[in-house]
């Protein structure tokens, strides 16, 4: 396996972590986003911005497989397109909504982690 700096010797620049290509989403007769592509590696951060209504939730949920999109994503290169919701999260790919099922005292990190690890160990799940 390489390593991340044999990677920029050999690319030039990390590959994609993650990269959509052509993504589309729509609920009936309205088209939240169309043909929305973009990449990001290793130690980029990219922010999601628009009014409520937008598709900011939409295009989270459908990186997440938490809903039907058209259109492709990759991880590490990998399409995700038929990867379950919870294959990815064991891959690191979480969606975490709003003030909902977090833990207030935590950290967005300790939130996070937290989901991360009840999917790895199904033990730390209590639902239902």
């Amino acid at each position: 396996m390489l390593e991340m700096k044999n990677l920029r010797r050999v690319y030039g620049h990390l590959p994609p972590i993650i990269s959509a290509q052509g993504l589309s989403k729509r609920y009936g007769a309205v088209a939240l986003f169309r043909s929305l592509s973009f990449t990001v590696s290793e130690g980029e951060r990219i922010g999601i911005i628009g009014p409520n209504g937008s598709g900011k939730t939409t295009l989270l949920r459908a990186i997440c497989n938490m809903l039907p999109w058209t259109g492709a994503i990759r991880l590490d290169g990998v399409p995700t397109n038929h990867k379950a919701t919870h294959r990815l999260a064991r891959e690191g790919v979480l969606h975490l909504p709003e003030n909902r099922g977090i833990l207030a005292t935590q950290t967005v990190l300790e939130n996070l982690q937290l989901a991360f690890d009840s999917y790895l160990d199904p033990a730390l799940c209590r639902c239902g």
